[in-house]
């Protein structure tokens, strides 16, 4: 595959950026086809598969994942621009996919698979020269989520490590990572409202309600090895990073479990630059641009590039753009 990612002083990690606003919220249309595209017939074989294995082990009593309905990026275009002002436009267009199918194909790129006489990895055959920047890969599920960074009251950036999840365990995320679901965050015409996403993800992970103007939408890309795609933003919130964090662990936030521990790290580029630094944190691509794009909108590129003009970051390349693991 062509190797895409995103750099900042001596940080690089696998994100592709697509595109860099900041958005309003009314200049990101998304659109919905409602049926499923097809796959190739080794997806098919393996989805059926692991449909199997899973109904399996949920008649033995264990605990099993959830095949919940999610969205497929199926096309974009950032070129176009909104109103007098001219403001960036971004436009989306999705159908649908669902948990284990991103299961058996983001998650198994690089899996060897057997077809008449030949060996070879997904990613082999349908990514190698693949262009996030212009396009999704149609073979995979290019599953769809929203990432969001947290500054407080108190001036604080708030990061989430993951906790014993299915896909990720103990991974640094963003504050908030949110897969967008069919049934949860359909707008009218069908397709996810990026705005219901955020207040869901919120309200589930932080117990926290965003107000209006808290909200701004950053950026638009991909992870780069699992060519998931994702929309990153920041939320200003009025209450402390102890508030949240009493809220988050009383109950307010159902989703609390996903989150083994919320960090407070003091919101400027040297501070987040030794936060991140620590060799002990493995750090999701997700989590790097949300807290890269963020300082960016407040500090500027200049400022950044001299915070990690000599940092070394754990990166894990197999972290999901905020997919449900439960």
């Amino acid at each position: 595959m062509i190797k895409q990612g995103a750099q900042f002083g001596s940080l690089w990690f696998p994100w592709v950026v697509a595109s860099y606003g900041p958005y309003r919220s009314e200049n990101i249309e998304s659109f919905y086809r409602p049926d499923e595209p097809p796959y190739p017939p080794e997806i098919d074989r393996e989805l059926e598969d692991l449909a199997a294995d899973i109904a399996a082990r949920a008649g033995r009593g264990e605990e099993v994942p959830w095949d919940g309905p999610g969205y497929k990026l199926v096309q974009f275009h950032v070129s176009s621009r909104a109103g007098e002002a001219e403001d960036s436009r971004l436009v989306l267009h999705f159908a649908r996919t669902t948990y284990f199918r991103m299961l058996v194909t983001d998650q198994r790129l690089d899996v060897p698979l057997t077809s008449g006489g030949r060996t070879y990895t997904l990613r082999e055959r349908y990514a190698s020269q693949a262009d996030l920047r212009i396009a999704p890969v149609p073979e995979l599920a290019t599953h769809w989520g929203i990432g969001l960074s947290v500054v407080t009251a108190d001036r604080q950036l708030l990061v989430s490590q993951r906790g014993n999840t299915a896909v990720d365990p103990f991974v640094f995320f963003p504050a908030m990572a949110e897969g967008a679901s069919r049934h949860h965050d359909a707008a009218a015409n069908g397709a996810p409202d990026h705005d219901h996403i955020a207040a869901r993800g919120m309200r589930e992970e932080l117990g926290i309600e965003i107000e209006p103007g808290q909200l701004t939408w950053l950026s638009f890309g991909a992870n780069s090895v699992l060519c998931e795609y994702g929309l990153i933003g920041r939320v200003d919130t009025d209450m402390t990073a102890a508030e949240i964090e009493i809220r988050r662990t009383t109950g307010a936030a159902e989703d609390s479990w996903e989150t083994r521990q919320l960090h407070a790290i003091p919101f400027s580029p040297p501070d987040v630059a030794r936060f991140l630094s620590e060799r002990s944190r493995n750090f999701s691509a997700f989590a790097l641009i949300a807290i890269m794009h963020t300082l960016m909108h407040e500090f500027g590129i200049a400022a950044i590039e001299a915070a990690f003009a000599d940092v070394d970051v754990s990166v894990s390349d197999l972290a999901t753009t905020g997919q449900e693991t439960a």
